[in-house]
């Protein structure tokens, strides 16, 4: 019982070390915003692309609930109830994350991996 609870602990330590602002390392236009709205842990791609879709789809297509668990992140949809999709993710250090391009962009293929670091 008490791994269960550790493990849970350390999962929402790393959730919440997760929230904030982010800047892609080598492409310092694109960045993330991460934080927690009703009860959900959300992640908004305020990226490039981001900036050049229209403006009506954007309010939905670049807003992503996740989940971290151990080396991997799941997105979804902020409105979905579906599935997760699952990606590598890892921490770099406190301030600084890697994971997979086309976990944010799906449609992507083959892009390799992304590494953001804090912005302070």
């Amino acid at each position: 019982m008490l791994t269960i609870v550790t493990g849970c602990n350390k999962q929402a330590q790393e959730h919440k070390a997760l929230m904030g602002n982010w800047v892609e390392k080598t492409n310092r236009l694109d960045t993330l915003v991460v934080y927690r709205s009703n009860g959900k842990d959300l992640m908004f791609d305020n990226s490039l692309h981001f900036r050049s879709f229209p403006t009506w789809a954007s309010n939905y297509a670049f807003r992503y609930e996740f989940k971290l668990n151990g080396d991997k992140i799941g997105f979804r949809s902020a409105d979905s109830q579906g599935d997760f999709l699952w990606y590598d993710f890892r921490w770099q250090n406190n301030d600084e994350f890697t994971m997979r391009y086309n976990g944010l962009r799906p449609y992507l293929s083959s892009i390799g991996d992304i590494t953001y670091v804090r912005l302070k």
